[in-house]
């Protein structure tokens, strides 16, 4: 599970600093977060390990879904 953290992480780190095509990546990684409920992909285990761990993925989450909707919570996948 670590080694897929660490690939996310390292894929969404040029993004983080400006030298990736910014709406390219915002598309391709989208789905990290589940259209069904609104749930981010893998956050239980981030929060495990220690989100600090992950900037850019944070940063990442926090810039495409700024806040989930009250009605949009449940399970974390």
């Amino acid at each position: 599970m670590l080694q897929v953290l660490n690939h996310y992480e390292i894929c969404l780190s040029p993004w983080l600093y400006g030298i990736a095509d910014e709406r390219a990546m915002e598309n391709q990684f989208r789905d990290l977060v589940d259209e069904r409920d609104g749930q981010h992909k893998l956050e239980k285990v981030r929060s495990i390990i220690g989100k600090d761990k992950f900037p850019a993925t944070e940063a990442f989450k926090a810039k495409l879904f700024p806040a989930t909707p009250p009605e949009k919570k449940g399970r974390v996948i």
